[in-house]
């Protein structure tokens, strides 16, 4: 007799079914095959920055960032492949934390200790996504000069929140079955899988590069700067092919 509850045996079973519906369609698609690879790239590069010997106390520090976004694409990967759409979206939100935390303190290295030693009410203050996302803003305004393209990568954290990580009657529907209704723990959809993996690449690599501007490319060793700068060149050349619909646009209300 198993020690695991049945219930728990059939979700596993379940979630197993599932997986091996997305797997097949992966396999017959080139596109989705690609996303799965830049995924990965990514998170091999986290994985290698945190496995790597640092040189001081501020990359030991943001080593552990590297490993948690490395767990965090990979975690995504396989709850998109089994059907886990809303709870997808929250590690999403979790990327997106990271990928503006990392902007922040990039910009002032002595930002790396004060986070390390916050307080809550000083990691709300200072470290808080409100401010996070300012701070970002001004450094984007006087480097750029058009926000364009930040607003809707910021309109995405916005979506992140509505359909995955707060309980919202619209999030519910959007991430169920076309009728808004939960039939089952996890459920395979081809419609959907192209666009979940598709902004798992373009967040994948928005945090990969904001994590090697706070710890410094030239601080890398040779191999992974190598690997480094070809999944930067993967990704603008699989973003120019794949200019589909972001999530902003997806849910007029963001």
């Amino acid at each position: 007799m198993s020690v695991i509850p049945q219930n728990l045996l059939k979700y596993f079973k379940w979630k197993k079914q599932e997986k091996g519906r997305s797997i097949k369609e992966i396999e017959t698609n080139p596109d989705l095959q690609e996303c799965l690879e830049l995924i990965e790239e990514a998170a091999a590069i986290l994985t290698k920055i945190f496995l790597n010997e640092h040189q001081n106390q501020d990359e030991e520090t943001l080593s552990i960032i590297a490993l948690r976004l490395s767990n965090d694409f990979t975690v995504a990967c396989d709850l998109i492949l089994s059907g886990w759409w809303y709870v997808d979206i929250m590690i999403k939100r979790d990327i997106y934390e990271s990928f503006l935390l990392l902007y922040y303190l990039a910009d002032d290295k002595s930002r790396i200790e004060r986070w390390k030693k916050a307080t809550r009410k000083q990691r709300l203050g200072e470290f808080g996504a409100g401010r996070l996302w300012s701070e970002l803003k001004k450094r984007m305004k006087n480097e750029v000069g058009d926000l364009k393209e930040l607003e809707a990568v910021n309109k995405r954290y916005w979506l992140y929140c509505e359909w995955g990580s707060h309980p919202t009657y619209k999030g519910i529907c959007e991430t169920s079955y076309k009728d808004g209704a939960l039939r089952e723990w996890c459920f395979f959809d081809k419609n959907r899988l192209p666009g979940y993996l598709k902004e798992l690449v373009t967040l994948s690599g928005l945090a990969l590069d904001a994590f090697v501007k706070a710890y410094g490319e030239k601080n890398l060793p040779q191999d992974i700067q190598i690997d480094f700068n070809s999944r930067l060149e993967k990704g603008l050349e699989w973003s120019k092919r794949n200019p589909g619909k972001s999530y902003c646009e997806w849910d007029s209300d963001c």
